[in-house]
């Protein structure tokens, strides 16, 4: 295959395995003027939960905050295994890229990636734009990267230069659900698409990355009737948020990564985002947006034929006035996650991976608990 190819293989490899520091290989062939690679992994892991048995990726939700139960577990699973395909077409001076690729969380085979892409569009289901693959660290652990950004969102993106702008579907990932009002069950259709704008540069050692988005949410009790206040009709509400991220290379071996989001209304974008997008005032009528940041930070140290990272994450919902208007006592507000890893390549193709996670999980009303994974995997690449 040609050069450029390969490099394009590797990159998407690179973001797509979690950042794991090896190389990404691909089988490749052509069929007329398409060239397809076809790529994808075999993962083991082995984890030990102290403290509660916290899923095949960490969920905060499920940590105790009464102090009074503690149960260990051992999971082994092979969830993450994933398969992709990439294919590039010529015609004329012009590229057209399709991929589609999936795993197998939940046991079954899941969709993650199906777009393709000509002239700086592209069009179908892949990450967000408001998010930029910058401030992550490594982690064994799969998923659930706690206050990042993690939705696959269904949308329509231009690209130019540094430059890009996307429609997203606002009834996707981006979250619709509406917070602890009893006979409301989730905000109605949006008939008007997430909109998000992101730049992505570099200067000397540092790159960095400035994304936003505008949402407009809508409430109808046609669809939502209440059964606590039926005067009560629609409502319209605007949310937004801001992702800023940058990575800086000390030397070739030390890299410091952070990322901030912020904003209201934002619903799922923010992973494990304690909190809805929005809530319904009882009283007024109103649709009110949730606020919500999310912290990300990391060191990457290589060492040897691996890297040792450290992590850390974070997530808070501001939940105060949504619980002031319900009839819940408490909700979860913040989540807080730490690791520390170690993940090396013996050889091409193989790559393992140990690592301690030690994960908070607080409510509203003050009440906390925390829980211990060491988790350790073993991966295959082709």
């Amino acid at each position: 295959m040609r050069t450029i190819n390969r490099n394009i293989t590797n990159y998407y490899f690179a973001f797509f395995a979690s950042y794991i520091p090896v190389s990404a290989f691909a089988i490749g062939f052509t069929v007329e003027d398409t060239e397809v690679d076809v790529y994808g992994y075999t993962k083991l892991d082995v984890i030990y939960d102290a403290d509660v048995d916290m899923g095949v990726a960490v969920n905060p939700a499920v940590i105790d905050v009464s102090g009074q139960r503690s149960e260990n577990s051992l999971t082994m699973h092979a969830q993450q295994s994933r398969l992709g395909f990439n294919t590039h077409t010529q015609i004329g001076e012009d590229q057209v890229k399709t991929k589609i690729e999936g795993d197998f969380l939940g046991g079954a085979f899941r969709l993650r990636h199906a777009y393709g892409e000509w002239n700086g569009i592209l069009a179908g289901q892949t990450w967000t734009n408001l998010r930029g693959m910058i401030s992550e660290a490594p982690t064994v652990n799969f998923v659930r990267r706690v206050g990042s950004i993690g939705a696959r969102q269904t949308q329509l993106r231009y690209t130019s230069g540094n430059f890009s702008a996307s429609l997203e579907d606002p009834n996707g990932m981006g979250g619709n659900e509406l917070a602890f009002n009893p006979g409301f069950t989730e905000l109605s259709q949006s008939t008007i698409p997430d909109v998000v704008v992101r730049y992505t540069d570099r200067s000397n050692l540092i790159k960095y990355s400035f994304a936003s988005v505008v949402r407009h949410l809508e409430f109808d009790s046609g669809q939502n009737p209440s059964q606590t206040n039926p005067n009560i009709s629609e409502d319209t509400a605007i949310a937004w948020g801001l992702h800023l991220e940058a990575a800086y290379s000390f030397t070739p071996d030390i890299t410091v990564r952070g990322g901030v989001v912020h904003g209201s209304g934002l619903g799922g974008y923010v992973d494990t985002n304690p909190a809805a997008s929005a809530y319904l005032d009882l009283n007024s009528g109103n649709l009110e947006t949730i606020d919500v940041t999310g912290l990300v930070l990391g060191v990457s140290y290589n060492v040897g034929p691996g890297s040792i990272n450290l992590i850390h994450q974070s997530v808070t919902a501001d939940i105060d006035a949504a619980l002031a208007n319900s009839n819940y006592s408490s909700q979860d507000e913040n989540y807080m996650s730490n690791y520390i890893n170690y993940i090396w390549s013996p050889v091409k193709n193989v790559s393992f991976g140990a690592e301690a996670g030690l994960h908070e999980r607080e409510l509203a009303n003050g009440n906390d608990g925390t829980a211990l994974r060491l988790q350790t995997m073993a991966m295959f690449k082709f």
